[in-house]
């Protein structure tokens, strides 16, 4: 769109807003609006709208003194609130749990000793948003030393809770998974031969790996049968597994009874 005058004799000259547009191959203009009755002023901040200009008059009304880059310092902070290590640091709010987080961040970002943090992280010295985003930009080398402490204080608890969240149920997978491969190795040394037995569960760790790979690069797969795969509190994969491992104990037992009953006729 764009607006133009056109000349009319004794009177002002029309003011039309336009539009260009094809049509057949050839191009052509149509009128939207008559702007005849705005005054000057008006119609001159529309025209330099439609080109994408700032109105008049405003090209020295703001200056920018300083621009901090915020983005990845979004991205990161974000990530670590979305997996509560600000929780896990502390439950409870805190400057000291506040400039923990921050070296943390600091040294995903910007990695560096605590002195060249502290100045990325201070208004004067500021190298991101992230001293503003967490209310740390009046601190020095000193005050992270003390954080620093402040944490080591807390590592039993922390390492504790890390275990109890990514280490439940590692218990039940093992046994499961043991039961499982245990149960195909029967099954292999009955149906084949003792010296091969290793085999099948070789052979199964295969497929049993990538299911896992794929818990972690989508479209995962979720057959209960890859138990490797599957998470501890499945419990159509404990079944799965379970039923292998008591045909392979059944199997192997039927096979040694009738390998002694053999040996006893004879």
């Amino acid at each position: 769109m764009y607006i133009t005058r056109v000349p009319n004799r004794a009177s002002p000259p029309a003011v039309l807003l336009r539009e260009s547009y094809r049509e057949g191959g050839k191009v052509k203009n149509r009128t939207l609006a008559n702007l005849s009755s705005w005054p000057e002023a008006k119609v001159e901040t529309l025209s330099r709208a439609l080109k994408g200009l700032p109105p008049a008059g405003l090209g020295g009304a703001f200056e920018i003194s300083r621009s901090l880059p915020h983005g990845h310092v979004a991205a990161v902070l974000g990530t670590i609130r979305e997996l509560g290590l600000e929780e896990l640091i502390d439950p409870e709010p805190s400057r000291q749990r506040d400039l923990v987080t921050a070296m943390a961040v600091a040294q995903v970002i910007v990695p560096g000793s605590k002195l060249a943090i502290a100045r990325g992280l201070q208004a004067e010295t500021a190298v991101s948003s992230l001293g503003e985003a967490l209310g740390a930009g009046s601190c020095d080398e000193d005050d992270l030393y003390a954080a620093m402490d402040w944490l080591a204080a807390r590592q039993d608890r922390i390492q504790d809770a890390l275990a109890a969240r990514h280490l439940a149920g590692g218990t039940l997978d093992v046994l499961r998974n043991l039961a499982g491969i245990t149960g195909i190795g029967l099954l292999c040394a009955a149906t084949i031969s003792g010296g091969l037995a290793w085999i099948g569960p070789a052979a199964y760790l295969i497929p049993g790996a990538y299911a896992l790979y794929t818990q972690w690069h989508h479209p995962a797969l979720t057959t209960p049968w890859l138990w490797p795969g599957r998470p501890s509190h499945d419990l159509a994969a404990a079944i799965c597994a379970g039923l292998v491992f008591a045909a392979g104990v059944a199997v192997i037992t039927v096979r040694g009874a009738g390998y002694v009953f053999a040996k006893a006729q004879d």
